[in-house]
């Protein structure tokens, strides 16, 4: 498997090219089980940290969302290229703020498709899911690519593009959800 960021440049355009070439990069063939195991272990580990920054973003803890980002990350959205962890605070800072339209509301991330390939050194990885954004006054859909490095804090997100496929508004409602409690 190709590696480093100039791949991620190369092949992280549009929204289905990262997906189809990642879909196309097999597993690293690993013979022994300790191999084997570390493998997976891996692979669950850089989907928790999807999960993590999923629930650190919605949370607002702008602090755990960035901490998941290597210390020269670049992060491609639709508002723009933000380069290292200071850029990449300032952004969602500004998101949780409401400096841009649409901004400072909740929102509840749902990942989902999630597809993981970890390089055979187990020091570098790549990762593509659809993402459901369901907001106070809008939903979005799109897709997320990364490149994830092995990193002495754990694995961290090098490179990540957040793609939109879909926006929509939709009201709020008038009267507050009912509370089923249905647990007894």
């Amino acid at each position: 498997m190709a590696s480093g960021r100039d791949t991620y440049n190369q092949v992280g355009r549009g929204n289905w090219e990262p997906f189809l070439w990642l879909s196309a990069q097999e597993r690293p063939r690993v013979t022994t089980l300790e191999q084997r195991v570390a493998l997976l272990e891996a692979e669950q580990d850089v989907r928790d940290l999807l999960t993590r920054y999923a629930y650190a973003w919605d949370s607002r803890d702008i602090a755990g969302c960035v901490g998941l980002f290597a210390e020269d990350a670049v992060l491609i959205t639709t508002r723009g290229t933000y380069e290292g962890r200071d850029a990449i605070r300032d952004n969602y800072e500004g998101m949780a703020n409401g400096r841009g339209r649409g901004q400072g509301e909740g929102s509840v991330h749902r990942p989902v498709n999630v597809l993981v390939r970890v390089e055979g050194d187990l020091q570098q990885a790549w990762l593509t899911a659809y993402w459901h954004v369901a907001a106070q006054v809008r939903s979005l859909f799109g897709n997320y690519f990364m490149r994830l490095v092995n990193t002495a804090e754990g694995w961290r997100i090098a490179d990540c593009r957040i793609a939109w496929d879909f926006y929509a508004k939709h009201e709020l409602p008038t009267e507050p959800y009912p509370v089923i409690d249905n647990a007894k």
